[in-house]
């Protein structure tokens, strides 16, 4: 638990960091433009995905091709980080891939032989995002699918093969911070 608090708090410091170095590759034109520069800040409502069923994220993209998220969901919370393999591309879409750790409260699809669910007993996931499609809108709109394995630590997990959705909103780096 201590190390998860120390990943978030750490993920804290970056959302709150300034890489205006990074991220002043814009053009003036706004008919040409990189969304992940852009609109590098956002909040989004995940169905699936790494904490299980529901959860709240907030995500930064700290380069136009790495991005960090950090959220809380119903059954646990997360943070990790994704690769947009094409995001130095003037596109609104990407394909990625990442690895977020996973700390759930109440594992539900936890298999171990001769006992049933645990609570709060070690609850580690490597949730690994191998296949995933971003896209954002002109105005900051964010949605994302993604194919996922995911892998206990200390116990199986019933389900490996996982798929998250997620909605939100992108902000631009002057709405926030």
């Amino acid at each position: 638990m201590k190390t998860l608090l120390s990943y978030c708090v750490i993920l804290a410091g970056i959302f709150n960091s300034d890489f205006s170095a990074a991220q002043n590759v814009m053009t003036n034109n706004d008919s040409i433009f990189n969304p992940r520069l852009k609109f590098n800040s956002g909040l989004k409502v995940n169905l699936g995905g790494p904490a299980l069923f529901l959860s709240l994220s907030g995500n930064r993209f700290v380069t136009n091709k790495s991005q960090i998220e950090a959220g809380l969901g119903v059954y646990g919370l997360f943070a990790g980080y994704k690769h947009h393999w094409n995001g130095d591309e003037q596109k609104n879409r990407t394909v990625y891939s990442g690895a977020s750790f996973v700390w759930n409260l109440y594992m539900l699809d936890y298999h171990d032989e001769g006992s049933e669910e645990h609570w709060l007993d070690n609850n580690y996931v490597l949730y690994l995002p191998g296949l995933g499609i971003n896209y954002i809108g002109k105005r900051g709109f964010s949605f994302n699918a993604e194919i996922a394995l995911r892998f206990g630590l200390k116990y199986m997990v019933r389900y490996p093969l996982w798929i998250g959705v997620g909605i939100g909103w992108q902000f631009i780096k002057s709405d926030l911070i």
